[in-house]
């Protein structure tokens, strides 16, 4: 659909309108973001070690007074132009920058709900659905244009220097080994445990296990996968320029790697042991070159796993350890007291609760199976009503007997199934953040009378002690 000059009318007007606060909105945008999602504050070099308030700290202040600008600007001339144009930059160069800052699509999802909340502030009087949309579309225009440019870049763009020569080793080889990776895999793996046979109390699925490793179904099935995987990303890495990898994303091997305590040492023994199942799988092709190639592909391979570990959504993992001091009476009672209030209405609060999550990002939809292919409106999907209203229980539940219990108990199920699903669901730092802020805010509107500081701050800690928990049950589940 275009954008209309209806639409170009309405964002034009109310640009008009807030031009002169930019520098004032502009941080608003900003703080809103980061009190979604804190862990987003370690995107930006010159907030991570600094100690002044984020309110206070001038960088950000000229930064978030620039990227509002942007935004609006490119937002007004959209109609005009017929295309996304951003001011004093390029959209190439806004690509280039938010790859390198691991900006992923939940971030993208929160700054669009964060710009729209903070002109709607801006403009309580001309707000209406039409101007939402009117922003929505255009901010949506921006977004699409900027992950254009985040993709894998031209072959005449390309800078890996892993030349064409190691790529017809890499390709050759794997040629000849591809039908035999279910073998092959686990060849690699027995290797892996016989220079490190603590590594494989790494994987949850072997730790109990009575099968010899050589016979494990669930370890030969993970072994093909990753053999293959790692071989496929080499066999790539030249024609895209950039380290791929089949059937998952660079960011959650990163979150799973870093979430099984994966050292340097870790990888060092993989790359052993993948160099010498290759080198037993093709011994007549073997050679020193063809050894360099896949020892160089491996490392960049590695080298982006480690990439992503260090990045500053699982950065604030720290976060989520249980909270000090401990929980205190007058927490709890805070927590109880709203509690109690609110219980008579939960089933409409937990679907409150959900519909906002999915407001601030709606690609979380698709982290539940029954949600899918659902052709039911969200808010009255009775797979949803159900699951919200049990989630939003178990969450308040939780919090409530938080000081008594001394730690953190769930009602009908368990943490370690808690893990287990939230690991299988891929859910990173950004969907505990949202989730929080979105409980916070469920419960601030529900009891709008009771609601403080101190309020927030009781059920901030309680929230954190449950993602904690949950947190360290999902380092039981590594999946390298």
């Amino acid at each position: 659909m275009a954008f209309t000059a209806e639409k170009e009318a309405l964002v034009v007007d109310s640009w008009n309108a807030i031009k002169a606060d930019a520098g004032e909105l502009g941080l608003k945008f900003f703080l809103r973001i980061f009190e979604i999602t804190p862990s987003a504050s370690g995107l930006f070099p010159f907030l991570r070690d600094s100690s002044m308030p984020l309110d206070k700290n001038p960088k950000l202040k000229r930064h978030a007074m620039s990227v509002f600008s942007m935004t609006c600007d490119s937002a007004v001339q959209l109609q005009r132009i017929g295309k996304v144009i951003v001011r004093d930059t390029t959209v190439r160069k806004l690509g280039a920058t938010h790859t390198k800052a691991g900006v992923s699509n939940e971030h993208f999802e929160v700054m669009k709900y964060a710009l729209l909340e903070t002109i709607k502030e801006g403009v309580p009087h001309m707000w209406s659905d039409k101007m939402k949309g009117a922003w929505s579309k255009a901010y949506d225009k921006l977004v699409a244009a900027i992950k254009e440019e985040m993709k894998p870049i031209p072959r005449a763009l390309q800078a890996t220097g892993f030349t064409e020569a190691e790529e017809d080793f890499v390709l050759g080889s794997w040629n000849v080994m591809k039908e035999n990776a279910a073998t092959l895999g686990l060849n690699f793996f027995l290797r892996i445990f016989e220079i490190a046979p603590s590594a494989s109390s790494l994987f949850s699925f072997l730790r109990d296990s009575r099968v010899s490793l050589d016979q494990n179904p669930k370890l030969k099935r993970h072994a093909m996968t990753v053999f293959s995987m790692t071989c496929d990303a080499a066999v790539q890495l030249h024609t895209l320029g950039k380290v791929m990898v089949k059937d998952a994303t660079l960011t959650k091997l990163g979150h799973v790697h870093s979430m099984a305590g994966i050292t340097q040492e870790h990888f060092e023994v993989m790359r052993f042991a993948l160099l010498d199942t290759i080198k037993e799988a093709v011994p007549h092709m073997w050679c020193p070159e063809m050894r360099n190639a896949w020892a160089k592909a491996y490392d960049k391979l590695t080298e982006a796993i480690q990439e992503e570990m260090k990045t500053p959504g699982d950065s604030t993992i720290v976060k989520y350890k249980m909270s000090s001091p401990k929980f205190t009476e007058e927490k709890e009672a805070l927590v109880l007291d709203s509690w109690n209030t609110m219980q008579s209405d939960v089933p409409n609060l937990g679907l409150k609760f959900f519909l906002r999550i999915f407001e601030i990002a709606p690609s979380t939809v698709g982290l539940f199976s029954f949600l899918r292919n659902a052709d039911v409106p969200l808010h009255k999907n009775p797979k949803l009503k159900r699951h919200a209203m049990i989630v939003f229980s178990m969450t308040c539940d939780s919090a409530t007997q938080l000081r008594r219990a001394g730690k953190v108990v769930v009602k009908e199920t368990s943490i370690e199934k808690l893990g287990n699903t939230h690991f299988k669901a891929g859910l990173m730092t950004e969907h505990f953040e949202l989730t929080r802020y979105a409980l916070l805010e469920t419960i601030k509107e529900a009891v709008p009378y009771m609601w403080s500081p101190q309020m927030k701050n009781a059920w901030a800690e309680a929230f954190d002690n449950l993602a904690a928990a949950i947190r360290e049950a999902m380092r039981a589940y590594p999946s390298l």
